[in-house]
């Protein structure tokens, strides 16, 4: 009897033991259902191209599941992948949009998070999303009101300071081409607009520094991101780059100081200005033009400057005439300025003018051209008037 039982309890034995088995590998099944069902759309979502894609919905539907996974995905070298995985992202965070909503603000500070976490391990096209979306999750907390703005400005926000410093000049130039709408957000109240301001000072002067790249693309970004930033501490630099040598920078600057950094323009620059006036494209010379008349000069000034700076002599010379129909000039000056020109023709002109004015400065310009000019007729006329003056002289 013993002998035959010995059989009947090693099956049983086994079937406890199968049982077991298959009691701790359906725990772990149900334990590790929602990895596997992530893990299973993730490689659908990879496969898709087409626009019905259940597993995209899937995944969009628990967010909570696929906000780490999708973010990983920006680390991939493929801009498809990056692309694909930072639209999906976007549109989570636009279906959670509301700041004041506690569960929409945990999942997009947590996209945040994430963001700024991983930026460091992110590809070129996958840094480009991340600085996309850390834009979103400002904006959400920014444009509305916030419970959450020192938390986004500490984590979105960062993400925005680690490209502006990024060594690749693609992930500066992407941060700068959204910079602009930044400028446009308050926060509505007091403590987010100071939180924000002090944030907004910051990213400012790092577009400031940007205006000296040697990138023309990169220059020229920061042109157009500057425009309605907070402060006026990058008009010197927008007048500066009035001398870039590259035409797309110069226009840019140019615009720009039409735009925001009228104010700034001063008389030192109208030198400048009226060069430029003369300058080969008609956009340059349009835009200087308009700079110099909102500066507070009227048309004649401008003929005169333009004629101050004309390649022909003769043109120049005319200056010495128009001079004196132009109210709030200097004549003086001009004439003395037109007395140091490279052509005869033009020192000349000024000599006869002078006699229309009475002034010891003009006097002594004379005696010294009579003695000095290279020019024997500049020479004879500067004489003949030291004459005349000093027979007027005997007479009275």
């Amino acid at each position: 009897m013993g002998a035959r039982s010995r059989p009947s309890s090693r099956g049983l034995y086994v079937f406890v033991a199968l049982f077991m088995v298959v009691t701790v590998v359906t725990c772990l099944g149900i334990a590790h259902q929602d990895l596997v069902l992530v893990t299973y759309h993730l490689f659908r979502f990879d496969q898709s191209t087409g626009s019905d894609d259940q597993s995209a919905r899937w995944l969009a539907e628990q967010p909570s599941l696929s906000l780490s996974p999708l973010v990983s995905k920006l680390r991939q070298s493929d801009p498809a992948v990056c692309l694909r995985s930072g639209k999906l992202l976007g549109e989570i965070l636009h279906e959670h949009g509301d700041p004041t909503n506690p569960e929409h603000a945990q999942l997009s500070l947590h996209l945040a998070s994430l963001l700024q976490k991983g930026y460091t391990s992110f590809s070129e096209p996958g840094k480009k999303q991340a600085i996309h979306l850390a834009y979103g999750i400002l904006e959400q907390h920014l444009n509305e009101w916030s419970p959450n703005v020192a938390s986004a400005l500490e984590t979105a926000g960062d993400v925005i300071k680690f490209a502006m410093r990024d060594i690749n000049q693609n992930i500066n130039l992407a941060a700068l081409d959204e910079l602009p709408s930044v400028w446009q957000w308050k926060g509505v109240d007091n403590v987010a607009e100071n939180l924000f301001r002090e944030w907004k000072i910051g990213r400012n002067q790092r577009v400031v520094d940007f205006l000296d790249s040697k990138s023309t693309d990169v220059r020229l970004a920061a042109i157009r991101a500057l425009d309605g930033a907070i402060d006026h501490r990058g008009d010197a630099k927008l007048l500066e780059l009035m001398n870039d040598p590259d035409p797309n920078v110069c226009r840019a600057a140019l615009d720009a100081i039409v735009s925001t950094a009228i104010d700034s323009v001063g008389v030192d620059h109208r030198a400048k200005l009226v060069e430029l006036m003369q300058h080969a494209s008609p956009e340059i010379s349009a835009l200087a033009r308009t700079i110099l008349l909102r500066s507070g000069l009227d048309e004649a000034h401008l003929r005169l400057a333009v004629l101050m700076r004309d390649q022909a002599p003769a043109e120049r010379a005319k200056v010495a005439e128009v001079v004196f129909d132009v109210a709030g000039v200097d004549r003086v000056l001009v004439l003395q300025q037109l007395s140091k020109d490279a052509s005869p023709i033009v020192r000349l002109a000024a000599v006869r003018a002078s006699t229309r004015v009475t002034h010891p400065s003009l006097k002594e310009m004379v005696k010294q051209l009579s003695a000095d000019d290279p020019d024997p007729e500049v020479r004879r006329a500067c004489e003949m008037i030291l004459t005349e003056a000093s027979a007027d002289r005997r007479r009275s």
